[in-house]
């Protein structure tokens, strides 16, 4: 290797911190969170956390699915309180810009395509939970192959970092683009990420 760019990929690696992937690089054997329709209760980073999966119906082939996460906190009266848990979404297009935080993961398209969706996974090459999100661009229809892009988190522990954060929050890591077009963002995933679909996140007919 040239002598320079190797010293550059050194100075690179020595401010990445451990277990943190390469600029660009995809996720090594990721494992998939599966989730449904409703109340989930599952566990990341060993934690208990809720899931709430809701249809946002408009009466036509352009409803959505909002996910909502949430950190299980102390029982209070009797029930389990629970703690929203943001995400610090980018704009894969320019994702140096910071966005204000979003209570909620969405998955979204027509009848045609899923045009934006998420997963949430561990993989082998991070530690800790991990965030995907993917966006196609629009093009001139619901039905046109344009480029995808894969935007990733990493979901970040905040609580001893003082007032103003969240406790818990996903954080922006990298965007990555996929090497072919699609039309479906789903089939972008299982392609290049190796990514199953998710029912709780899916549009009700995908797949067929």
């Amino acid at each position: 290797m040239n002598p320079i760019l190797a010293s550059a990929a050194l100075a690179i690696a020595a401010v990445l911190p451990a277990g943190h992937p390469a600029t660009g690089q995809l996720p090594e054997k990721p494992v998939v969170l599966q989730f449904g329709p409703g109340i989930n209760h599952v566990k990341l980073d060993g934690q208990p956390y809720t899931l709430v999966s809701a249809w946002r119906d408009n009466g036509n082939a352009h409803g959505y699915n909002v996910v909502n996460v949430y950190t299980d906190g102390p029982v209070n009266h009797g029930a389990t309180t629970l703690a929203a848990v943001p995400a610090f979404v980018r704009d894969p297009t320019d994702p140096k810009k910071k966005q204000p935080e979003e209570l909620g993961l969405t998955t979204s398209g027509g009848a045609d395509c899923t045009l934006h969706t998420f997963r949430i996974f561990y993989s082998n090459d991070t530690k800790g939970t991990q965030l995907v999100i993917a966006d196609r661009e629009f093009g001139k229809s619901f039905a046109d192959t344009e480029e995808v892009h894969f935007t990733f988190y990493r979901l970040v522990d905040h609580s001893d970092d003082g007032a103003g954060d969240a406790p818990h929050s996903f954080d922006f890591d990298r965007v990555v683009e996929a090497k072919a077009r699609y039309c479906d963002v789903d089939e972008a995933l299982q392609k290049e990420l190796g990514m199953p679909p998710v029912v709780g996140a899916s549009l009700p007919w995908a797949g067929e």
